[in-house]
């Protein structure tokens, strides 16, 4: 069997990981991903007719924040994610 070359993670597997990580274990945490958008001309070559107005998007960084008050589908529980060791 060959060795996988690609390897997808959901959001609470990120944020597990992101957790242990710093080493937190309590709090309500959520992330969010900074973006830099440049808009352009998008096409073949300069000389391509079908030239259209595109957007490019590169992520800049991840950010993990604590949030005072847990949020339904917003917030990750760290002692849940990455709870203290006994």
């Amino acid at each position: 069997m060959a060795d996988p070359t690609a390897f997808t993670f959901d959001p609470k597997e990120v944020m597990t990981a992101l957790l242990k990580h710093q080493g937190i274990h309590d709090g309500s945490w959520t992330f969010g991903v900074g973006l830099s958008i440049a808009v352009t001309n998008i096409g073949k070559s300069p000389e391509d007719p079908q030239m259209r107005p595109g957007v490019v998007t590169q992520i800049e960084n991840v950010t993990i924040t604590q949030l005072p008050v847990p949020t339904a589908g917003l917030t990750f529980d760290a002692a849940e994610l990455n709870p203290k060791k006994k």
